[in-house]
């Protein structure tokens, strides 16, 4: 069996009511009610034309969260974490203890580890799908960007068969031996 995904079926939403799906048909109704609420609430005490301008800038940020889809997450996905996120210095400071750590275990097997970029991250995950192909990496995250392409068009392999117990990667077989632990974040 040969499973390919296009990157439109990754995003599909089912629409409900005018082509919009119900996550923003949510936020689009309060955005109605928090512009109905501030009429109805602002206008004894404001002329009518500043009670409308009140109303639109209010409702505003209610129906873009229902639009809002940022680095894959949606508005109140990225609000939590944002809230559950803790200072920049904290998260160094962990990271920095991950480091010494990681580099006195390699130093124990006798060998180094050390930070990398993103472009060479890539072009790892490059020669591990893409065998054969290792000197045609020339991926620029700018260029894919402007071409309207992720990075995932050049490390990913095109295509893989799944059978019922392994998987073939071009001419290259894959097996799961034992697994051990199963991270609670892979769907």
């Amino acid at each position: 069996m040969e499973v390919k995904i296009n990157k439109e079926i990754q995003s599909y939403s089912e629409s409900m009511f005018f082509g919009l799906s119900m996550r923003q048909c949510g936020f689009s109704l309060a955005a109605m009610l928090v512009a109905v609420g501030l009429y109805f609430l602002l206008k004894p005490y404001v002329g009518t034309e500043t009670v409308s301008w009140m109303c639109i800038l209010g409702a505003a940020p209610f129906a873009a969260m229902g639009f809002m889809n940022y680095h894959g997450m949606t508005a109140e996905q990225f609000a939590w974490a944002w809230f559950r996120s803790e200072d920049v210095d904290a998260a160094r400071s962990f990271f920095a203890r991950v480091e010494a750590d990681l580099s006195a275990h390699f130093a124990a097997l006798g060998s180094t580890c050390g930070p990398m970029n993103a472009m060479e991250r890539l072009q790892i995950l490059h020669r591990f799908y893409r065998r054969g192909e290792e000197n045609e990496f020339r991926s620029s995250l700018r260029d894919s960007a402007r071409k309207g392409h992720s990075f995932r068009d050049y490390i990913c392999p095109d295509s893989m068969e799944r059978h019922s117990d392994y998987l073939q990667i071009g001419e290259r077989y894959a097996r799961v031996l034992y697994l051990k632990d199963y991270a609670s974040y892979i769907p």
